[in-house]
Formats: C-alpha cells, sequence, structure tokens
C-alpha cells in the first residue's frame, strides 16, 4: 500500500540566500492574502466567486515577480482551500459533518500578531536536491535560490512539492518535503528509527545504490583516517590490539573491534582506499588547484555519470574547449592536484564543429566544484596566496575571457555573483575593471551550431580597463595563445611592450 508522507528538515542560510529567502515568501504570503481577500470579500457580498477571474488577475500581477509557476502553485493553494470549505459547508447542510468539525470558516489570511507570515511552496519540478544543498529555479526577479539542510531524509520514494516556513518563535527556517510514494512499510519502519541530529555528519559519507537506496552507514572518512594513522601509530609503539582499543576509546570515544585493527595492519583495508584525495580536509591549496577551480567555473563540467556502475554513480570533471593548450594545460594541473599522469586531451566532433577534451573522475573534486559553485567553500583555496589568486584568474578568463581586436579585455559568465567576486581579485593586483552589465536577458533566443535555443539566465560582462592591459599581462595573462597573442599585439602597437 502506497501512503503520503512529510519529512521536515532544518535549512541554514546565509546572509544573501536569507534575503532572498524572505522576499519570496513575503511576496508568496502576501499574493495568498490578496486573492484571498477578494474571494472572502466576494462571498461575504453573497456574490458568486468567479476563480477564474481572480485568478488571471493575480497571477499577471505576481508571475513576473516570483516566477509563473509559483503564483500559480500559490494560487491553486488557495483554490484547493475554497473548494475544501464550500464541501464542509455541504455537508453541514446536509448533516453530515465529522463530530470533531465543530465550526466551518472560510480561509484565513497569512498573519500572525499584525504581521504577514513568511511561507512559500515550490513545485516539484522547481527544486533540486544534491547531497546537502535544495537548489530553487525559476522564481522570476528573485533568479535562484541555494539552501543547505541539515536532518535526514529518512523517505525514500517519489517527491511532490516543496513548502518553505520561517518559524518566528524559533528564529529558524523549515523545509517540507513532500513524498506521494511512500510504501507503507517503509513508512513505519524509517519513522520508528529516525536517526538523532549527529547522524546527519554521517549522510555525506553515506554510499548510495543507484536506486535510491541507502547502503549502508559509515563514519566519516576524516576520522576513519584520523583513527587509522593513531592506530599506526600506536602499533609501531609495540602496543597490543587491546592496548590500542584501550587508547582510542579513550581518546576518541569509539570501540574498535580487533578484527578492523588486524585489517589495518595487514594492509587488507586502508580508509585511504578509493580515492587519490581523501577528503576535503585533505586537499591542499596550490596553484594547480585554483587554476583548475578557475576553468571549472567557466567552460567546466561537473556531474556524475547516468548508468550506475558497481551500484555507485561515478563523480567527473570534464572540460571541452576549441583550443588545444587551454585543455592541455588543465589536464596536466588537475593530474598534478590528483597526483597522477595527465590525460592527453581527445578530439570530440559536434555539430560539424571539432573539440579537445579531457575528463577525470574524482568524488572530492566533485564535493568542492559542484554547481552552483559555493564561493564560500572555494575562498581559501583561491585566496591562499598571490600566486594561486592569479593563477584562478588566469584559469576563468582563459574560460570565458577574451581579447577584443582593440585590445579590450572582457570576461562573460551568467553568475553574477561570481564576477563581483572576480572583480574584488583583480583588483587586488590594481587591474580596474567595470561593474557587471547585463549582455543578455534570460529568454532571449540565441543561435549556436545551426540550432536555436533561449538562455535560461541572464548572461553579464565586465571589461578590464584599457590603462590596466598591462598590469593584466604580467600577473595573469592567457593560456591560449590566440588571446595571449592579441593581448601582446595590443601593447606593443600602443608602446607599453617592446617588441
Amino acid at each position: 500500500m502506497k501512503v503520503r508522507r512529510t519529512c521536515v528538515v532544518e535549512l541554514v542560510v546565509d546572509e544573501e540566500a536569507e534575503k532572498k529567502l524572505k522576499q519570496l515568501c513575503n511576496l508568496s504570503s502576501k499574493l495568498w492574502n490578496e486573492v484571498n481577500y477578494a474571494r472572502l470579500k466576494a462571498w461575504l457580498e453573497k456574490k458568486h466567486i468567479d476563480f477564474e477571474a481572480t485568478y488571471r488577475e493575480f497571477y499577471e500581477k505576481y508571475k513576473l515577480l516570483i516566477g509563473a509557476v509559483t503564483a500559480q502553485t500559490v494560487i491553486r493553494k488557495n483554490n484547493n482551500a475554497w473548494k475544501a470549505f464550500f464541501k464542509l459547508l455541504k455537508l453541514r447542510r446536509e448533516g453530515r459533518l465529522p463530530p470533531f468539525i465543530t465550526r466551518v470558516s472560510p480561509p484565513g489570511f497569512g498573519k500572525r500578531n499584525r504581521s504577514r507570515t513568511l511561507w512559500t511552496v515550490i513545485r516539484k519540478d522547481q527544486y533540486k536536491m544534491n547531497a546537502d544543498r535544495i537548489v530553487l529555479q525559476g522564481l522570476g526577479a528573485i533568479g535562484w535560490i541555494e539552501l543547505r539542510y541539515k536532518g535526514p531524509i529518512y523517505l525514500r520514494g517519489e517527491r511532490g512539492e516543496l513548502r518553505i516556513c520561517y518559524d518566528a518563535d524559533r528564529g529558524k527556517w523549515y523545509a517540507n518535503i513532500a513524498f506521494s510514494e511512500v510504501s507503507e512499510k517503509m513508512a513505519q519502519t524509517e519513522s520508528g528509527s529516525r536517526q538523532s541530529e549527529s547522524d546527519s555528519v554521517r549522510r555525506e559519507e553515506t554510499q548510495i545504490v543507484g536506486d535510491g537506496r541507502r547502503r549502508g552507514e559509515y563514519r566519516p572518512r576524516e576520522l576513519r583516517i584520523k583513527l587509522y594513522d593513531r592506530v599506526m601509530a600506536l602499533r609501531q609503539l609495540g602496543l597490543s590490539y587491546n592496548k590500542i582499543r584501550d587508547v582510542i576509546k579513550q581518546e576518541y570515544g569509539i570501540e574498535l573491534s580487533r578484527g578492523q585493527i588486524h585489517a589495518w595492519m595487514r594492509g587488507l583495508h586502508s580508509p585511504y582506499n578509493g580515492r587519490r584525495i581523501p577528503s576535503l580536509e585533505l586537499l591542499e591549496p596550490s596553484e594547480d588547484l585554483a587554476y583548475v577551480i578557475g576553468a571549472v567555473c567557466g567552460d567546466g563540467y561537473v556531474g556524475t555519470t547516468k548508468r550506475d556502475r558497481k551500484g555507485y554513480r561515478q563523480a567527473r570533471i570534464h572540460l571541452r574547449a576549441k583550443d588545444k593548450e587551454f585543455v592541455e594545460e588543465f589536464a596536466i594541473r588537475i593530474g598534478r592536484v590528483l597526483n597522477r599522469s595527465p590525460h592527453k586531451p581527445k578530439i570530440l566532433r559536434s555539430a560539424g564543429r571539432y573539440y579537445y577534451y579531457t575528463q577525470v573522475r574524482s568524488k572530492t573534486l566533485y564535493e568542492l566544484l559542484k554547481k552552483p559553485v559555493d564561493l564560500e567553500r572555494l575562498r581559501k583555496y583561491i585566496e591562499h596566496c598571490d600566486k594561486c589568486i592569479a593563477a584562478f584568474l588566469r584559469g576563468f578568463f582563459d574560460a570565458e575571457g577574451g581579447v577584443l581586436k582593440d585590445g579590450s579585455i572582457y570576461v562573460v559568465n551568467s553568475d553574477y555573483r561570481l564576477l563581483k567576486y572576480v572583480q574584488s581579485l583583480l583588483g587586488r593586483f590594481k587591474i580596474a575593471t567595470t561593474d557587471p552589465n547585463l549582455l543578455h536577458q534570460r529568454g532571449s533566443i540565441i543561435h549556436m551550431n545551426g540550432r536555436q535555443y533561449i538562455r535560461r539566465r541572464d548572461v553579464y560582462y565586465i571589461y578590464v580597463k584599457q590603462r590596466c592591459n598591462m598590469m593584466f599581462y604580467k600577473h595573469i595573462g592567457f593560456t591560449i595563445k590566440r588571446k595571449q597573442e592579441r593581448l601582446v599585439n595590443y601593447l606593443i602597437r600602443t608602446g607599453k611592450l617592446e617588441y
């Protein structure tokens, strides 16, 4: 038997995300109140409630503010509330009202203590969940919002709509995730054994099988590496297995079995296995890593394989470009990061054009570079030193930048926050730029490879002030020959660089 259930998780939002979320929830609540007031007024005046007319009126008013789908979902939710109200009135007239319902009232307003409550409802195709992130899309003028959640998702099934609300008493945000296809047996089992909040730390190290089932719970890899190193050190001091168990329990509060220690000592198992870089904690900042981050923020692709292999979806980092030297440089640098020999770029033919591409698999780099990019997580690797900053900017300009015939250096990207960040990093080298300006509006038509596409995002650009081209040449530059040659020719032509 299939049942419907809802899983509630707490949202962890930063300052920018909370600002957008409050704006979205405030407008959604306001939309509910306005459409509800119009219908309540007609009902109190004993007039016919024209659901279609009120729908069109408020849909046109709010579709650009919070997105057409969000406005439609909120209004339809109000439709269902009024239909339920009329059904209860009919049951009361017929004397078939359930005994536990003593009063029938029309739908209320989203207000509490004379202030508007903050809530919204998101249709299932408007949000995506990846690891511990929820990304809301199609929100009109607000754009998109990335949120992090904590707490286990203990239900399995087909996800439905997402309801987000703000608890003013606790000062916290919560998300109610609906599941429409949950087996009754699974729901009873999972609800009887909900995990504590401390288990959410293990969630990222849980192996996920292709069909969504959990393969088993593991201690975080970082902790297992610390235990492994400590066990090896204690064994070199001549301690017995029992003594090692006592020391580990005293220091970490964890009981290791003799079999686990024995397997580590014989080399049968190791937490270092499976990844060239076991975890983000062991990923060291470097110029090579900074360049890879910059290139991936531009033309790179980060994702997982569609088909499962041995029950797992493999994470991969992929770069495709028409400039061979760019792809070669990326392959060399990411090879150094992963401590492996670089892949030789291959040639790919697509839509009548030829490209060079390279691809590597790394779960750790996937967690770091998955999009939308988390700038706060990347800062320590980018801003480690001036050389790392320069390498990041070089990779980003190789991917997204260029030089016009008049010597103007530009960079184009659809992430406004990322361009503002790049602008601030260039300022550290005294390279002045324009503010990000709109180049192409979302919804406009783009012609590519003989096909027509609709842009899903706004596209922005920034220009480097021409008086700063020499500073850009000295500190950043291009790996791509055609771009670097055009910059050098401009500097020679203007007398800023000797031939």
